[in-house]
C-alpha cells in the first residue's frame, strides 16, 4: 500500500496486531476477517489520500475505530445471515433429541433370549437395547456408541464457536450412513424415529462442514513487501 507507510510506523504490524485480537475476541472467520482486512487497508490508504494533516498512524486509528470493536462487528455478520451452518445444526440437534421420543421400531429384542417380540420400541428404549444386545451384533455396540458423538458437539461447543474437529465431522457422516444398516437389515418395521435420528446426524455433521469451509481464509496469506523506509508495497 504505497504511502500508508512512514518512519517509526509499521502498518503491516499494526493491522497483525489488530487481526490477532479480533481472531481472540470475536467469533469472525479467517474469511470475515480477509474482509474487514481489506477494508481496513483500503480505508487507512483512502483517509492517507484524503486528509492530508493525517499521519498513517491516525488514519489506521481513525479506521480501526470505524470499524467498531469485536462483539459489534461479530452481532453485524450474524445479522446479515453469514452464520449459515447454525440453522443446520440447530435442525440437527432438534432432531436428534426428539428421536428419543419418537417410535424408532415395532420389533424389540429381549436381552435375555433374542427372540424378538411384538411391541413398540422408542428411541431410548433402542438407546438403551443397542447396549444390551452387543454380544450378538457388534453392529449394535457401534450403532450406540455413534451417540457419543453427537454428544461431543455440546461439550466442545465453546460460546458462539462450534467444534471444527475434523474426525468428528467425518465420524457423524461415517454414523448416518453405519446407521442405514437396520434398513438394509430388512428384519426391523422402521418408524419415524429411526429416520429422525439418521438425519441428526447427516445435519450435525454437515453444519459442521460448512462451518469450517466458512472458517477458511478466502486468500492465501502472502507476506507483505516493504521498502527501505517501511511503506508497505
Amino acid at each position: 500500500m504505497e504511502g500508508a507507510g512512514h518512519r517509526g510506523f509499521d502498518l503491516e504490524a499494526r493491522v497483525g496486531r489488530w487481526r490477532a485480537r479480533h481472531e481472540r475476541t470475536s467469533s469472525l472467520s479467517p474469511r470475515e476477517l480477509d474482509e474487514l482486512e481489506d477494508h481496513l487497508r483500503a480505508r487507512v490508504a483512502l483517509l492517507v489520500e484524503t486528509r492530508a494533516r493525517l499521519t498513517p498512524k491516525q488514519a489506521f486509528a481513525v479506521a480501526a475505530q470505524e470499524l467498531g470493536k469485536a462483539e459489534a462487528l461479530s452481532g453485524e455478520f450474524a445479522k446479515s445471515g453469514k452464520l449459515r451452518w447454525r440453522k443446520l445444526l440447530l435442525v440437527g440437534w432438534a432432531l436428534y433429541a426428539v428421536s428419543f421420543l419418537l417410535p424408532v421400531s415395532q420389533v424389540y429384542w429381549t436381552p435375555e433370549s433374542a427372540i424378538p417380540g411384538l411391541r413398540t420400541v422408542w428411541g431410548w428404549q433402542a438407546f438403551v437395547g443397542s447396549f444390551l444386545t452387543t454380544a450378538g451384533n457388534p453392529i449394535s455396540l457401534a450403532s450406540g456408541l455413534s451417540n457419543v458423538l453427537v454428544l461431543a458437539t455440546f461439550l466442545k461447543l465453546r460460546g458462539t464457536r462450534p467444534p471444527e474437529s475434523t474426525w468428528l465431522v467425518l465420524g457423524l457422516i461415517g454414523a448416518a450412513v453405519l446407521n442405514l444398516y437396520w434398513v438394509s437389515a430388512g428384519d426391523l418395521d422402521i418408524g419415524i424415529g429411526y429416520w429422525a435420528w439418521v438425519a441428526s446426524f447427516a445435519c450435525i455433521g454437515s453444519a459442521l462442514w460448512i462451518r469450517a469451509r466458512e472458517r477458511a481464509p478466502a486468500k492465501p496469506a502472502t507476506p507483505a513487501r516493504t521498502s527501505g523506509t517501511g511503506v508497505v508495497e
